[in-house]
């Protein structure tokens, strides 16, 4: 009976072999957790690390769908606008230490709101992105999730899995002045309704 050398079977690496990423990566085990990742988690990416967002935009844009007549891109946009822009000043109003998508542009709004007694809520959270950080972010991930679908150059929820989460967020909110008094169409707010719906 021949014996077997267990040495031979031991992985050798004889020379240098120079990978695509620039990272440090000798035995290409990277791109099998990336693949891991990406089936586990699939549409959620670095950036998405926000859990409410998913349900925010959700809702925001079903919302709009419920609410608007905004047929125009231009409409949908500043529909869409004022409710992110709310969302971020509402979310430092609760929490200070906070960090929503948007967060320079909040607080210069809200020391003008000091002053005033009202928000400007019709801003964009985001100077480079009209849909702030729905457009930079989250609109590819939710739509790679299924939450969303296009429709005529608008983004709108699906029906089997967007709506339901949409609704949910709803449900949470709907005793909210911004809510009840149907803050969504006007471009000033005041700072205690924030202050109540935060």
């Amino acid at each position: 009976m021949a014996t077997i050398d267990a040495v031979a079977f031991l992985p050798r690496w004889t020379k240098r072999v120079r990978t695509d990423g620039g990272g440090r990566d000798p035995l290409g085990l990277s791109r099998v957790t990336e693949s891991i990742t990406d089936h586990l988690l699939q549409g959620i990416i670095t950036t998405t690390d926000r859990a409410r967002y998913y349900s925010f935009y959700c809702w925001s844009l079903w919302h709009i769908q419920q609410t608007g007549q905004s047929r125009k891109f231009a409409d949908f946009i500043r529909e869409f606008r004022r409710r992110e822009a709310f969302m971020a000043l509402s979310t430092i109003m609760a929490n200070s230490e906070a960090s929503p998508v948007g967060m320079r542009m909040v607080g210069p709004k809200l020391e003008a709101a000091t002053q005033a007694g009202v928000v400007d809520c019709d801003f964009k959270v985001l100077p480079s992105n009209d849909l702030g950080g729905y457009g930079q972010y989250y609109a590819g991930s939710l739509l790679q999730l299924g939450l969303t679908r296009h429709a005529d150059g608008i983004d709108l929820t699906t029906s089997d899995l967007g709506n339901p989460l949409a609704l949910a967020f709803d449900k949470a909110v709907e005793g909210t002045p911004y809510l009840k008094k149907k803050r969504w169409q006007d471009r000033e707010v005041d700072l205690k309704e924030i202050k109540q719906s935060a």
